[in-house]
């Protein structure tokens, strides 16, 4: 009988931790602001022939990582930021998506 409530106060302080580790951040206004300027940026500097570009507030994805959806000439991605909020990282989900500058294939480009 002791085994089975020690098994389930384990198992209750398992579950409240993983539930308490899984809510999600907020971030200021600003660092929002800034984390999409840098992705739009991104994305405009590095990828040719962008007509139409939108991109979604941040998130905290399940691994912890500030993450940015958007969509560049209709085509989804998806980048990681770092803790500067600069780009780490870039998903990009459709093999329509414009295609990489010929300058920025070796290198990323700033502006």
């Amino acid at each position: 009988m002791k085994f089975i409530r020690i098994c389930a106060i384990v198992s209750l302080i398992l579950l409240v931790g993983c539930s308490v580790n899984s809510s999600t951040k907020e971030y200021s206004d600003e660092t929002m602001r800034e984390a999409q300027a840098n992705v739009t940026s991104y994305i405009e500097n590095n990828y040719a022939n962008i007509e139409t570009l939108t991109v979604t507030e941040p998130y905290e994805a399940e691994m912890g990582i500030m993450t940015v959806d958007g969509k560049a000439n209709g085509e989804a991605f998806s980048v990681s930021l770092d803790t500067d909020l600069m780009v780490a990282g870039i998903a990009i989900q459709s093999k329509q998506f414009p295609e990489k500058k010929e300058e920025c294939l070796e290198r990323i480009c700033d502006d």
